[in-house]
């Protein structure tokens, strides 16, 4: 009997706390790694938001000016004009939008959750350490 209790085998609690040392390492890397590829996607949505309120904006200048003149632009008909063709409440998002006489426009900076994206010169930027606010900025300018 006493054979029987001295040859079993098994793990000690030492080896036990090792293995669970060893997994919460890897899964706190884990946690680290995919945090950041979160980031980057909420990033990339930010931008894609951007350029369809771009897009809906540049479009309701276009038409508005065309038919009706400078006068007839204001903010609330932007905003209420975006929100119609992208199908969402991102017009708040617009925190800067500047346009020439043609209509067409020359800066443009949109805010959500940290992240600005601005249009300016015929290229786009991203920043992701904004706190979302842009000062000193106006909604539509001419």
């Amino acid at each position: 009997m006493q054979k029987l209790l001295k040859s079993k085998k098994g793990f000690t609690l030492v080896e036990m706390i090792v293995v669970i040392v060893i997994i919460a390492i890897l899964t706190a890397a884990l946690v680290f790694s995919l945090v950041g590829y979160v980031n980057k996607a909420k990033a990339a949505n930010v931008q894609v938001e951007a350029s369809n309120a771009y897009t809906a904006a540049q479009s309701y200048l276009s038409e508005t000016i065309g038919t009706s003149g400078e006068s007839a632009v204001t903010a609330d008909k932007l905003k209420a004009e975006v929100k119609n063709l992208v199908g969402a409440d991102i017009g708040d998002n617009i925190k800067l939008l500047t346009y020439d006489a043609k209509g067409t426009i020359t800066a443009f900076t949109y805010t959500k959750d940290g992240t600005t994206c601005t249009f300016a010169s015929g290229k786009w930027s991203t920043d992701t350490s904004t706190t979302g606010t842009v000062s000193g900025s106006t909604l539509i300018g001419g």
